[in-house]
């Protein structure tokens, strides 16, 4: 992966492009067509500029919002054109994203309408994404090029019967018969010749890629309140580090706070510690934080992963949260013990607690304890992978998921039980089957009706590897040294 790279994410919009094209793609990080939390994948890589071209959607989750005005917030230039990069600038245009083209312009000014016009289906990666069919988009600008005054006045019809077919029935085949039909023999042999020999949507993500590649760089980041919606994003698709000399698959690093929080004995009093900096943090909030020791902790912060993994691996602007969350605690920590009393108690009784201001702390914990979601479950993975013990968490995560996949494909997709999985946690900690809800609380994970959200998650990743006769991967050592290792510095 080059590092500090324009991410360039294309397949089809980009298939045959010619030698005059190749360098500039030479000088960028190509990938795959964009699916949902693919944006988030590639922010881990610090890049210079994301370029959005084409994207996957129907039968995969197609790339969010939410994650382009992530990338947007964090001070990363993003272009799109073509095709879902067309239709994606023309939504976050007013927030920040650049359209580029031909393709991009016709949406924006109503020339054109319906993400169909840009779909197409395509061949996989080994064959170089070709497209195959005809793209609607490609068929109204090669009319226009040909002869504009007679595409006015012939292509209507044609072009409303091809917008009657669903966009995987646009076959080379079915398209030329209907030019045929609609425009007679001559123009639609020089609309065929036309579409050979140029494409508009290739054109659109060349330039693009050209402008993103000018592009002065990163921009300054800017402040927008979190989302739900996003953090749910980051936590499923924000991976952690191969660690270790085994490479044993990604996870998440959501996964690997999983590892801790069902694994490790010190998973109440980590939980306990982050539900503190939050208050601490929440009593602070009117206290800025000085941009130089907010830098300093940031690098801090990314140079420990580059250290303990060999890159970083978070998107940077969870690096400036992280560092800001810290020192916003310790000013909360620090400051005068009535005054930070004073204002958590405050905050308590907002929250329905009613206590004597000796009580402050016990009560805010409280209030995280019955309202969970106060303390984002990201934030606390967030700050998991600066724990002394997340490498090993990564390697246990990943050794488990692996064990959950072959039982899962060995009986067809079935859950485990409920009564097993309560089970399971009352052996692990070491406690009645009745006072699993309880013990799963305090070390984070929470149960609905029957057993379920992200504390059912957490115990069925992994009882299958706990309950093996015998291990068929690196678990059990993974695990140890899970264990052995501190959460908290």
């Amino acid at each position: 992966m080059k590092r500090s790279a324009v991410v360039v994410f294309a397949g089809p919009s980009l298939h045959g492009v010619d030698a005059a094209g190749r360098p500039l793609l030479e000088r960028c990080a190509v990938w795959a067509p964009a699916g949902r939390g693919d944006i988030l994948r590639a922010l881990s890589t610090q890049p210079r500029a994301l370029v959005l071209i084409d994207g996957y959607f129907h039968r995969v989750p197609a790339v969010t919002h939410q994650e382009l005005l992530y990338a947007l917030d964090a001070g990363v230039p993003v272009f799109g054109a073509s095709s879902m990069g067309a239709l994606r600038a023309v939504e976050l245009e007013r927030f920040g994203m650049t359209g580029v083209g031909r393709i991009f312009a016709a949406y924006r000014d109503g020339l054109v309408d319906g993400d169909d016009e840009v779909a197409l289906l395509h061949a996989p990666a080994e064959y170089g994404y070709a497209p195959i069919g005809v793209a609607l988009v490609e068929v109204r600008f090669a009319l226009e090029g040909i002869q504009p005054e007679v595409a006015n006045e012939l292509s209507t019809p044609f072009l409303r019967a091809l917008k009657t077919l669903g966009f995987s029935e646009r076959t080379q085949e079915r398209v030329a018969r209907l030019a045929r039909k609609h425009l007679g023999e001559a123009l639609a042999a020089r609309l065929f010749v036309a579409l050979e020999a140029s494409s508009v949507k290739r054109e659109d993500g060349l330039a693009a890629v050209a402008e993103a590649l000018a592009s002065a760089g990163p921009r300054p980041p800017r402040r927008r309140p979190a989302t739900g919606y996003l953090s749910c994003f980051k936590e499923l698709y924000i991976e952690a580090p191969n660690a270790g000399a085994v490479e044993p698959g990604k996870t998440t690093v959501a996964r690997a706070l999983q590892a801790a929080l069902v694994l490790h004995a010190q998973a109440p009093a980590f939980v306990r510690a982050m539900r503190l900096r939050a208050a601490r943090v929440a009593a602070a909030r009117d206290q800025s934080v000085p941009r130089d020791a907010l830098a300093t902790r940031t690098a801090e912060l990314r140079r420990q992963h580059e250290m303990s993994f060999g890159s970083a691996f978070l998107p940077a602007a969870e690096y400036s949260a992280e560092a800001e969350v810290e020192l916003q605690s310790e000013h909360g920590k620090e400051d005068g013990t009535a005054c930070a009393a004073a204002k958590m108690l405050e905050l308590a009784r907002r929250f329905g607690c009613e206590v004597e201001a000796a009580g402050a702390e016990a009560a805010m914990l409280a209030v995280f304890e019955a309202q969970p979601d106060l303390l984002p479950s990201w934030d606390l993975a967030r700050a998991f992978a600066f724990s002394p013990a997340f490498g090993a968490a990564c390697r246990t995560a990943a050794a488990a998921l692996e064990v959950l996949a072959c039982l899962l494909r060995s009986r067809d997709g079935a859950r485990i039980d409920t009564a097993a999985l309560r089970e399971f946690a009352a052996e692990q900690w070491n406690c009645a089957p009745q006072a699993v809800a309880s013990r799963a609380s305090a070390r984070g994970l929470f149960p609905a009706a029957g057993l379920a959200d992200g504390l059912r998650e957490a115990l069925e990743l992994f009882a299958p590897a706990e309950r093996l006769p015998q291990a068929i991967n690196g678990y059990p050592a993974a695990r140890a040294a899970l264990r052995a290792g501190k959460l908290l510095f």
